[in-house]
Protein backbone atom coordinates (compact mmCIF):
# COMPACT_ATOMS: atom_id res chain seq x y z
CA UNK A 1 0.00 0.00 0.00
CA UNK A 2 1.13 3.53 -1.18
CA UNK A 3 0.40 5.48 2.34
CA UNK A 4 2.46 8.77 0.65
CA UNK A 5 0.12 8.66 -2.59
CA UNK A 6 0.50 11.99 -4.45
CA UNK A 7 1.61 14.17 -1.39
CA UNK A 8 1.47 17.38 -3.77
CA UNK A 9 -2.36 16.68 -4.34
CA UNK A 10 -3.32 14.33 -0.94
CA UNK A 11 -5.76 16.53 1.11
CA UNK A 12 -5.31 13.61 3.79
CA UNK A 13 -4.20 14.66 6.70
CA UNK A 14 -1.97 11.82 8.98
CA UNK A 15 -1.41 11.68 12.85
CA UNK A 16 1.68 10.22 14.58
CA UNK A 17 2.09 9.59 18.04
CA UNK A 18 4.07 7.66 20.74
CA UNK A 19 7.60 8.27 18.23
CA UNK A 20 10.88 5.74 19.85
CA UNK A 21 14.10 5.40 19.00
CA UNK A 22 15.90 2.74 20.87
CA UNK A 23 19.72 2.17 20.39
CA UNK A 24 20.48 -1.07 20.22
CA UNK A 25 17.08 -2.03 20.90
CA UNK A 26 16.56 -4.27 18.01
CA UNK A 27 18.40 -7.65 16.40
CA UNK A 28 18.55 -7.95 12.77
CA UNK A 29 18.00 -10.74 11.00
CA UNK A 30 22.03 -10.74 10.30
CA UNK A 31 22.15 -11.11 14.34
CA UNK A 32 23.34 -7.47 14.15
CA UNK A 33 22.38 -5.43 17.39
CA UNK A 34 21.28 -2.36 15.56
CA UNK A 35 18.88 0.40 16.48
CA UNK A 36 15.01 0.46 16.48
CA UNK A 37 12.30 2.62 15.69
CA UNK A 38 8.44 2.41 16.30
CA UNK A 39 5.85 4.94 16.41
CA UNK A 40 1.81 4.66 15.78
CA UNK A 41 -0.20 6.57 13.12
CA UNK A 42 -4.01 6.89 12.51
CA UNK A 43 -5.68 8.57 8.95
CA UNK A 44 -8.46 10.96 9.28
CA UNK A 45 -9.72 9.00 6.10
CA UNK A 46 -10.01 5.91 8.63
CA UNK A 47 -11.41 7.21 12.05
CA UNK A 48 -10.77 4.89 15.03
CA UNK A 49 -8.15 2.84 13.13
CA UNK A 50 -4.56 2.78 14.57
CA UNK A 51 -1.37 1.70 12.76
CA UNK A 52 2.03 0.15 14.36
CA UNK A 53 4.80 1.38 12.75
CA UNK A 54 8.21 -0.70 14.03
CA UNK A 55 11.74 -1.01 12.07
CA UNK A 56 15.29 -1.66 12.87
CA UNK A 57 18.53 0.43 11.36
CA UNK A 58 19.94 -0.80 8.00
CA UNK A 59 22.82 -2.94 9.03
CA UNK A 60 24.89 -3.08 5.46
CA UNK A 61 24.93 -7.10 6.05
CA UNK A 62 23.85 -8.94 3.30
CA UNK A 63 22.01 -10.92 5.50
CA UNK A 64 19.93 -7.82 6.16
CA UNK A 65 19.38 -6.95 2.41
Amino acid sequence: MNLAGNVTSSNENFTITNGKIELKGATAPSGTVCDKISFTFTRDNFPGKTYTVTGYRYTGWTETD
